[in-house]
C-alpha cells in the first residue's frame, strides 16, 4: 500500500503514510455511511437514534467486526453529520464545475 487518503494515519495501517505526508494536499477521501430520517422527525426520536448509534460504535465486538472488513467506526450527531454532508456536496459540486464535469 502506498498511502491512505485521510488526514491521519489509519490505526489499521500505522506504517502507511497519508497522502498529505507524501506531499499531496487536499487529497483526503473517506468512505462513510449514515442513517437518514425525515427532517420533521420529533427531536426525542432523533436523540434516541443518536444515543443508540453512539453506543454501538463504542462496542468492542462491533469494532472488532469492522476491523475484519478494514473499517474504522466514527460517530457524528445528526447536526454534525448534516453539516459534513453539506460541506462534501459543496466541495464536489465546485470540483465538478471547475473540471467541466458539471456545467
Amino acid at each position: 500500500m502506498l498511502a491512505v487518503q485521510g488526514s491521519e494515519r489509519s490505526p489499521l495501517y500505522p506504517d502507511v503514510p497519508t497522502t498529505e505526508e507524501l506531499g499531496f494536499s487536499n487529497l483526503s477521501v473517506s468512505w462513510w455511511t449514515g442513517i437518514s430520517i425525515p427532517k420533521d422527525t420529533p427531536k426525542d426520536i432523533v436523540k434516541k437514534w443518536e444515543a443508540a448509534i453512539e453506543k454501538i460504535q463504542q462496542d468492542k465486538q462491533f469494532q472488532a467486526q469492522l476491523e475484519k472488513i478494514y473499517l474504522q467506526p466514527g460517530y457524528l450527531n445528526s447536526s454534525d453529520f448534516t453539516k459534513k454532508v453539506q460541506e462534501e456536496v459543496e466541495w464536489y459540486t465546485e470540483l465538478a464545475e471547475k473540471t467541466g464535469i458539471r456545467k
